[in-house]
């Protein structure tokens, strides 16, 4: 719900793209206002339908990203792309193209496209925004959670990092991650994807431990990506020789059951048991290792820990 009253969001399938349309209001007043902007922006469909003199006096780049979205909500790939191609000055259609490849799992054509964006981002977002396309999407990271993806530039990077992560380049995706990570996030989403980005592309030293201590030391609780980053935090204090610091971290954020799933509420028991066998604590880890395998026999290495 918005200003303008109860948004409708009608995606692109396969793409990451959607419309947004809005309702007619039932007062005077609002049907008023809503004919002036009509008048000023009319409202579209998909796919978007250009009439003949809008056409005739509209940039040819911009008629080839138009074309180009509507092929796509067609699912007509190899003429989406085509006609992105021909938009080659417009930012919006390499983003458009390289959401619709990374969906595709496409992921080196994606990067190339994700990488034109970053070069060159004056203006992007500019027609997505006058033709009401909404360009977003949901990249799942680690444990089932989410990552938005949107028109921000720290977003595009880390989506650009984990494309060069589903294509095997481990060492170009840390760049991106330890990119984005510099510059401090402060949004949850942006900080987990990052820190388990490291984690899972590079063997992580003391000096990235202390970096992801240090931007993770306020501890927030509020949601289960604040619990995963705590968890990552967690496991750099371990590596850093600091198990109480790790136990007690851990411990607390294991009894916010509310912000929880049970997928992650698994992690986070054995991550802590990883502290208690670092810990020499070995009563305490096979405790865990066993309420963990009551739940998911084929959790990591859990089995083998319990000599089963």
């Amino acid at each position: 719900v918005s200003k303008r009253g109860t948004r409708k969001t009608v995606g692109i399938p396969g793409t990451g793209v959607s419309y947004i349309s809005y309702p007619k209001k039932g007062k005077k007043k609002q049907q008023s206002r809503q004919k002036a902007q009509q008048a000023a922006k009319p409202q579209r469909s998909l796919p978007i339908k250009l009439g003949f003199f809008e056409k005739l006096f509209m940039p040819e780049e911009e008629v080839a990203f138009v074309e180009g979205v509507n092929a796509m909500s067609k699912g007509q790939k190899a003429e989406a792309l085509a006609n992105f191609h021909k938009a080659a000055s417009i930012p919006d259609s390499y983003f458009c193209a390289a959401l619709y490849l990374f969906q595709e799992k496409e992921y080196e054509p994606a990067i190339r496209y994700f990488t034109r964006v970053l070069k060159k981002h004056a203006g992007l977002g500019k027609l997505l925004r006058k033709y009401g396309i909404r360009s977003y999407s949901q990249l799942t990271i680690c444990h089932g959670l989410k990552f938005a993806v949107t028109l921000d530039l720290d977003r595009i990077k880390v989506v650009t990092g984990y494309g060069h992560l589903m294509a095997g380049d481990r060492e170009k995706a840390a760049r991106y991650f330890k990119n984005v990570l510099a510059s401090q996030p402060q949004q949850v989403d942006i900080l987990l994807a990052c820190i388990y980005g490291i984690f899972a592309t590079i063997k992580v030293d003391e000096e990235m431990c202390k970096k992801i201590v240090e931007l993770t030391r306020e501890g927030e609780r509020q949601s289960e990506h604040h619990a995963a980053v705590l968890m990552y935090k967690a496991r750099a204090l371990r590596k850093l020789g600091l198990h109480t610091a790790a136990r007690d971290e851990l411990s607390s954020v294991i009894r916010k059951k509310s912000i929880l799933t049970d997928r992650l509420e698994l992690a986070l028991r054995y991550e802590r048991s990883l502290v208690y066998e670092a810990m020499g604590h070995m009563g305490r880890a096979r405790k865990e290792w066993e309420k963990i395998y009551s739940q998911a026999p084929d959790f990591k290495d859990v089995e083998e820990k319990l000599d089963l």
